[in-house]
């Protein structure tokens, strides 16, 4: 039912996460030649989408974001993934290392993706959050056959972080493994 520049709006809103900022949309918007926002137009959008703050919005449900990240084609939304990446690397959220690490898991882009995903799950082991640094590590280690000069000990030691962070949760065979 949306026109075409509203269904661009919403997809492309739809990579940069759940919840997101709009002025960080409306440079990923500009960067690819699309119009930015026009902060009226998400008052339009309101069945799919809300305010949450001056500049930001969050999709109304999960099912809303994921139909229209779906309606992207896969090339497009990895570019897109690449793109918001960069922009945040680039900006004051750069500190976020878990947000960098699912749009960089995302593009494909695997340096990044290692690099930021030990980052998220160090950070996440010693802030005590166990299921967020096994997501980070298990990246991380997804990833490990593409980036260039990684040393046995420094797989070893993401690997054995991960066994750590398994046997926290009572997942012995899974840690024995690592």
């Amino acid at each position: 039912r949306l026109g075409a520049t509203d269904r661009t709006l919403v997809r492309y809103a739809a990579v940069v996460g759940a919840r997101f900022d709009t002025e960080l949309l409306d440079l990923v918007l500009t960067s690819t030649g699309q119009p930015a926002s026009d902060p009226r137009t998400w008052d339009g959008l309101g069945d799919l989408v809300e305010r949450d703050g001056e500049h930001h919005v969050r999709f109304r449900h999960v099912l809303y974001r994921d139909v229209a990240y779906e309606g992207l084609p896969f090339r497009r939304r990895s570019r897109l993934h690449q793109q918001v990446g960069e922009l945040i690397e680039a900006s004051s959220q750069a500190s976020d290392v878990a947000l960098l690490s699912e749009h960089f898991y995302r593009a494909g882009d695997y340096e990044r993706t290692w690099r930021y995903s030990v980052a998220a799950g160090d950070r996440a082991w010693n802030e005590l959050a166990v299921s967020e640094s096994a997501v980070a590590y298990e990246r991380a280690l997804a990833v490990r056959r593409h980036v260039r000069g990684l040393t046995p000990k420094v797989v070893a030691r993401v690997s054995e972080a991960l066994g750590d962070v398994r046997e926290r949760t009572a997942m012995y065979d899974a840690a024995d493994k690592e």
